[in-house]
């Protein structure tokens, strides 16, 4: 798991590579990685507190996507609610 800003840089160096290779159409999709600490709940992770501006910096860093992990059911069921509001 790395940084956003280590993140972007490394995504910025693939798709250059991509675009010298004549590549129009990116052949590998980006996700940055949104871990829990060990004794986080969702609730209280960034993504927890502000999951539009998590997933707008993500996108911002060059990701398509994000990947969020969970550890409880609780955590589960906060995911759930919070990916809705996305949509």
């Amino acid at each position: 798991m790395a940084p956003a800003a280590t993140f972007a840089a490394g995504c910025a160096q693939l798709r250059e590579r991509e675009r010298v290779a004549g590549r129009t159409q990116p052949p590998v999709r980006t996700h940055l990685l949104h871990e829990l600490r060990a004794s986080e709940s969702l609730a209280e992770s960034p993504f927890g507190r502000d999951p539009e501006g998590v997933l707008a910096a993500a996108h911002a860093a060059g990701a398509d996507g994000l990947i969020v992990t969970v550890r409880t059911e609780r955590d589960a069921e906060d995911a759930l609610q919070l990916l809705a509001k996305l949509r």
